[in-house]
């Protein structure tokens, strides 16, 4: 798809686009209601050539976290590279707020902290699993993929025409 010219490549991009934009506004309208930042840090963010997406919380933070370190899991914040901006960082928090939120937490105790034990030990709850980010995929799934596929085929045909 890559190697198409960018006039055949419109269509699949803008299927992508439309795709990408569904899902967002899905998480938007799904999302717990917190101090508004995580529903403020809900994004869609494109691969150079806008043939790849990632859509949710803190998705700018996710993708330069994910092209730094291989994952946007990964502990390193120091690859050698330049350090992640502030705004990238808040990016990635909302990022980590929403997988926790997605997924939900077991809970437990804080004894120590900074290497210290503590006098008074922290329980944390656990938190349920909300799936907010995977209700707004599956409410989504088969028509992007409907749109996307359709639009692809469409490259193909006047690829297949042109010759």
């Amino acid at each position: 798809m890559r190697r198409l010219p960018n006039e055949i490549r419109d269509e699949v991009k803008e299927a992508i686009a439309d795709s990408a934009e569904a899902v967002r506004l899905d998480i938007i309208a799904n999302a717990p209601e917190d101090e508004g930042d995580l529903k403020r840090s809900v994004a869609a963010k494109f691969s150079s050539d806008k043939l790849a997406v990632y859509v949710g919380p803190g998705a700018r933070g996710a993708m330069i976290q994910s092209r730094r370190t291989g994952s946007p899991f990964a502990t390193r914040t120091d690859t050698g590279k330049k350090k992640i901006s502030p705004s990238a960082r808040k990016d990635l928090m909302q990022f980590f707020k929403a997988y926790w939120l997605e997924r939900g937490t077991r809970g437990g105790t804080i004894t120590e902290w900074n290497g210290q034990t503590l006098e008074h030990p922290i329980t944390i709850p656990p938190l349920p699993a909300l799936r907010f980010i995977e209700r707004a995929w599956d409410g989504n799934r088969e028509w992007a993929k409907q749109r996307i596929n359709a639009a692809v085929r469409n490259a193909l045909d006047k690829v297949v025409r042109r010759r």
